[in-house]
């Protein structure tokens, strides 16, 4: 269940939970190695690529109307992105001002603890269940069943 996790995260943290999922695995020796994974808003379609049988180079592209957003880092880590309005040149951000890439989520999570923020714990624990649901529905959606599994 980890392929596509990072790409489904990101666009449920981004959009929240789709209201369509179809998954098109690529199988080998009974496993996704890779697939494409759509996922249906009421306004606009997602579609999310993952592979572990190739180095493509990667690239992660938000497309809408006015423009887009688009990095070269994995989204899992995200150091930077750029931000370009259609018929301009792209904005460059960097997001790590080389610290550890996930010190952010270090001190969040201290913070959570240190101050008891259950609300805080929960929402981030709802997104996980999301994220789990999408990756759930994509998997049935292909067909592809774990030994000892439980329909969701």
């Amino acid at each position: 269940m980890d392929l596509n996790v990072y790409n489904v995260h990101y666009l449920v943290g981004l959009f929240g939970k789709p209201k369509k999922v179809k998954y098109y695995p690529n199988i080998e020796k009974n496993i996704d190695t890779s697939g494409i994974l759509i996922l249906e808003y009421d306004n606009f379609v997602a579609t999310l690529i993952a592979a572990k049988d190739c180095g493509s180079p990667l690239l992660n592209c938000i497309e809408g109307n006015k423009g887009c957003i688009y990095t070269s880092s994995p989204l899992f880590t995200l150091t930077h992105f750029y931000h370009q309005l259609n018929k301009e040149e792209p904005v460059y951000y960097d997001l790590c001002d080389n610290v550890h890439r996930m010190e952010h989520e270090f001190k969040k999570f201290a913070e959570i603890i240190d101050n008891k923020d259950f609300n805080q714990a929960y929402k981030l624990l709802e997104h996980s269940v999301a994220v789990m649901e999408v990756l759930t529905k994509a998997r049935n959606s292909a067909g592809i069943v774990f030994l000892d599994d439980e329909v969701i």
